[in-house]
């Protein structure tokens, strides 16, 4: 019984000694690997021979890579200390101010300040606080070459007190010289813009004032002439004037365009009306040439926002060519008008039985100075713009035109709106016959014109109708209405000497209690003329060759009213 005994005891203590026997050499197994890890580094270095001086430490590295950016860098770099020796510049440094490759001579800020006065100062240097950024420009001259430099200045602490400073100079020469060649492009190009629109200012006033003549006299001529062959001539004359005007209109309309002085005026005109009005005052034209010409629109009114003046220039343009291009038959104007749920479309078209287009001509017709007809050997008048002001006009007014047409069966030219179904007819202006005519011959105009010839044509056109006064320039106009009181004033705003019509009308208001209504009448085309003269004062804008119809509706308009 004490033996087993004594064997359980014995192989209970032989178990807990191998426990503890596991466990310690476990841990030191553990704490030899811990510690050969950086044996066996060391032991790799030893083996490849390698001395542990040899291996680059981070911060060496980072003074290297800072070096090479220093020394290789475009910008120019110059070091100072917080008393202003300088501790390093670069290579471009040198190259940018062209200074030798010995600057030993250079030691101090106050030497760069005395080499270049304009570029370093020493207030700029004293005034640095050491704890800001500071950057500015200059212009050096250096050899007889014009350098355009910017200057940047850097501070920082090194250590405790201490301060450094950078100064970093870059040389843009090359981009301020192309900025300078824009510059000067661009002003070149305005200048010559501008020149262009004055000449063809004086262009129009050179060739309208004469044509105003031509065209008044002769058309007067027509009517007044009984012998055939003096009707003839008066007629081929009229017509001459009027073709040589189209052409006129047509070449100022194209270089407005392309200037870009053309203005937008929209508002929301009656459709049938403006088509109505442009119909009535070409029917005369149309059927002179012993041609058929219609005008169909819808019952009701067909209200649209656009530029008026520009659509009626565009349906002028389209008849015109019809006319042209028609022998026989007739021409046909026609509004429609196409409802689509809330979409409305209208439609302008001008359709004529004249000589047509192949499909391959249609694709040029809309270039300009193209014709279908070209050369010593064409068979129609014209410059080949007018179709082109066309395209641009629809352009501007948001309108589309297309074409159908073939070879000898006509054309048709279609103009095409798209608009949101609205209610414009509170915006439309109705016009009614409701006022009574009175007694104009008492009405005093006063006409301010200096060409003769003008006076004249005006005579003609309004002794009938107004009490005509007539002055040359400005002074003999101030005169009259020293002893008179005008109703309307016709002014010719350029006068040939000082002061202009503009400055006239300035002077009668000045004098005036009750200023008379003005009309300023003008050769010059520019959109910013007519401008000038309402902002001026006056009350309308006409422009020459005057017509005689027009020009009495508008007096009869104003002192109607």
């Amino acid at each position: 019984m004490n033996t087993a005994i004594l064997i359980v005891l014995a192989v209970v203590n032989l178990g807990f000694l191998l426990f503890f026997y596991m466990k310690f050499l476990r841990k030191k197994s553990s704490e030899k690997m811990v510690e050969t890890v950086p044996e066996l580094v060391t032991k790799k270095i030893e083996s490849a021979d390698v001395s542990t001086d040899t291996i680059p430490q981070p911060q060496s590295v980072y003074n290297q890579l800072l070096i090479s950016l220093f020394e290789r860098s475009s910008l120019g770099i110059v070091l100072f200390d917080q008393k202003g020796s300088i501790l390093a510049l670069n290579n471009s440094f040198k190259e940018i101010l062209d200074l030798p490759d010995d600057t030993s001579e250079i030691v101090y800020f106050t030497d760069l300040c005395s080499l270049f006065p304009d570029l370093f100062s020493q207030e700029k240097r004293s005034n640095h606080d050491f704890n800001s950024y500071a950057s500015y420009d200059c212009q050096l001259s250096l050899n007889e070459n014009e350098k355009f430099l910017r200057v940047n200045y850097y501070s920082f602490e090194v250590s405790g007190n201490e301060s450094a400073l950078i100064v970093q100079i870059s040389d843009y020469s090359i981009y301020k010289k192309f900025e300078l060649e824009l510059i000067n492009s661009k002003e070149e190009a305005e200048n010559l813009n501008r020149m262009k629109s004055i000449f063809l200012a004086n262009m129009s006033h050179e060739i309208r004032t004469p044509m105003n003549g031509i065209i008044g006299f002769s058309g007067l001529l027509r009517e007044d002439v009984t012998e055939p062959n003096h009707i003839e001539m008066a007629e081929r004359v009229y017509k001459s004037a009027m073709r040589l005007m189209e052409t006129l209109e047509s070449v100022l309309d194209l270089s407005k365009l392309e200037a870009e002085h053309q203005n937008i005026e929209k508002c929301t005109v009656d459709i049938n009306t403006v088509v109505s009005q442009v119909y009535h005052n070409y029917f005369d034209f149309v059927t002179e040439h012993k041609l058929k010409f219609t005008c169909e629109t819808p019952s009701h009114p067909v209200p649209l926002e656009l530029d008026e003046s520009i659509l009626v220039k565009i349906l002028k343009q389209l008849l015109s060519n019809a006319v042209k291009f028609t022998e026989t038959g007739g021409i046909f104007l026609k509004v429609d008008e196409e409802i689509h749920n809330n979409n409305r479309t209208v439609l302008i078209s001008v359709e004529d039985t004249g000589i047509g287009i192949s499909l391959k001509n249609q694709e040029i017709i809309f270039e300009e100075f193209r014709q279908v007809s070209e050369g010593i050997g064409r068979n129609y008048e014209g410059v080949g713009i007018g179709l082109t002001i066309v395209k641009r006009f629809c352009e501007m007014i948001n309108a589309k035109i297309s074409i159908k047409s073939s070879p000898n069966s006509g054309s048709k030219f279609t103009l095409r709106f798209l608009d949101k179904m609205a209610d414009h007819s509170t915006d439309i202006e109705e016009i009614t016959d409701s006022q009574t005519e009175k007694n104009l011959q008492k009405k005093k105009i006063l006409v301010v014109e200096d060409d003769f010839t003008n006076r004249e044509l005006i005579k003609i056109y309004l002794s009938e109708h107004y009490n005509l006064t007539f002055a040359a320039s400005a002074n003999e106009a101030l005169r009259a209405t020293d002893n008179n009181k005008f109703d309307l004033c016709l002014i010719d705003i350029n006068l040939g000497s000082k002061p202009n019509g503009i400055e006239l009308l300035g002077l009668i208001h000045k004098k005036s209690v009750e200023p008379p209504i003005a009309i300023a009448m003008t050769a010059y085309y520019l959109n910013s003329t007519e401008k000038e003269c309402l902002d001026a004062g006056f009350n309308f804008f006409i422009s020459k060759p005057l017509k005689r119809k027009k020009l009495l509706e508008t007096i009869d308009g104003f002192l109607l009213s």
